[in-house]
């Protein structure tokens, strides 16, 4: 059993949370873990201490988050993810 890094914690942790904002339809919670999961996508890839493997498949499975929110985004909501991977 492999010990995961805190980065990688609180990445994989705003990922979730991302995603359930997105499924509550609570766009300002999302705009938030957005711009969290920004910063903790940065922190996970400046940790000495991480595991690239696990990092690569947790970015795929953020990219893949970012791919569905993207597709069913309403357009109410267009412009509100700020941070991944720039500014729409």
């Amino acid at each position: 059993m492999s010990v995961v890094s805190r980065a990688h914690f609180e990445l994989v942790r705003s990922r979730r949370n991302l995603e359930l904002a997105f499924e509550r339809g609570d766009w300002e919670a999302l705009r938030e873990w957005d711009r969290v999961l920004g910063e903790n996508l940065n922190r996970a890839f400046d940790d000495d201490k991480r595991d690239t493997f696990e990092l690569v498949q947790e970015m795929e499975r953020v990219l893949h988050t970012y791919a569905r929110l993207i597709a069913n985004l309403p357009d109410s909501a267009e412009g509100c993810l700020t941070s991944f991977p720039h500014t729409i």
